[in-house]
């Protein structure tokens, strides 16, 4: 469940960037499951639409796929914190690459899961809500994306 400041709950605003329908089905279904909080996704398919979401809306999170139509591996995520320097990235991927994982985090992201083995997405950043300056925080733990047929 996730963890917010205050005890109120909030919606949390999620940019997804993928391109594979079917994982971007399942990480909805992800977290519609979730009772507590509310999640408000956004889905993109390409990296160069990410600039008109992020100037529409703040998001709390961007879940981020390295494998996009108009971008490959950890260019993917170095382009998309310079777009978002202050929105927590977790990067999602295909790619059972560990080496991959930990630069994926020195270039900016919050976390890397390995898609079909998701135990828990957590983030945490600046809040999308509260000019504050205090940080919202977060985990998830979703179902196993592998044990879902699509």
């Amino acid at each position: 469940m996730t963890e917010l400041e205050g005890s109120h709950p909030e919606i949390i605003s999620v940019l997804l960037v993928e391109d594979n329908a079917a994982d971007a089905r399942l990480i909805g279904a992800l977290l519609d499951e979730t009772s507590t909080p509310a999640f408000e996704l956004i889905h993109v398919t390409q990296l160069s639409h990410i600039q008109e979401a992020i100037t529409r809306k703040r998001f709390d999170v961007i879940l981020l796929d390295l494998s996009l139509p108009d971008a490959y591996g950890l260019d993917t995520v170095m382009r998309t914190h310079s777009m978002s320097p202050n929105t927590p990235i977790v990067v999602m991927s295909n790619m059972g690459d560990e080496e991959a994982a930990v630069k994926a985090v020195q270039m900016g992201a919050q976390d890397y899961l390995f898609k079909g083995s998701v135990d828990t997405i957590c983030w945490s950043g600046p809040s999308g809500t509260q000019s504050s300056g205090k940080k919202r925080r977060g985990c998830v733990r979703p179902f196993s994306m592998s044990s879902i047929s699509a």
